[in-house]
């Protein structure tokens, strides 16, 4: 991970989106979510690739290749990173090119298998692990970190009582801590 800050820089913000790469992969390399980033961004006055823009990276996707990379256990997100598109756009490239996607179990352990040495469920999935995370991440930063959904973070974190933060407390507290 790169210094905290950093991500915080007008300048550096725009090479790294005018070099292709999407909100969310320059939240994955300053450890923050993708719409962080992109709030940030808009704050500096960075405006996102227009609809021709974002068109050209879609229509530019080799649909042969994707269809292989898939085929070689690549995940639809670690492929639409590799674009600079949303996931949601290459499921749905995936499904023009008619590929029959895995199993929702067979695809968790292809996550955990290319997640190289992040922590597995039973380091993370714990009450003291989750709150000192939380005192200073979101929910959606705690499931990128551990390579988890938003939602299974939340509901382990449910399980074992640990009180969740309104959106106001939530957005107070990220401004307080890195602001």
């Amino acid at each position: 991970m790169i210094e905290l800050g950093i991500w915080r820089n007008k300048e550096w913000l725009q090479e790294q989106y005018d070099s292709g790469k999407s909100w969310n992969d320059i939240g994955k390399i300053v450890g923050r979510t993708g719409n962080a980033v992109r709030i940030a961004a808009k704050g500096f006055g960075i405006t996102s690739r227009s609809i021709s823009e974002a068109r050209d990276l879609i229509n530019n996707i080799d649909l042969p290749i994707i269809v292989n990379m898939y085929n070689e256990n690549m995940s639809t997100s670690d492929i639409a990173s590799q674009y600079g598109v949303a996931s949601s756009v290459m499921r749905s490239k995936l499904i023009k090119a008619g590929v029959t996607f895995r199993s929702g179990s067979d695809g968790i352990q292809i996550k955990r298998d290319s997640r190289n040495g992040c922590d597995d469920r039973d380091v993370w999935d714990n009450k003291e692990w989750l709150e000192d995370k939380y005192s200073l991440l979101s929910i959606s930063e705690i499931s990128e970190l551990v390579g988890w959904s938003y939602t299974y973070v939340h509901n382990s974190m449910a399980k074992h009582g640990i009180q969740i933060r309104n959106r106001a407390g939530g957005k107070k507290l990220a401004f307080i801590a890195y602001g």
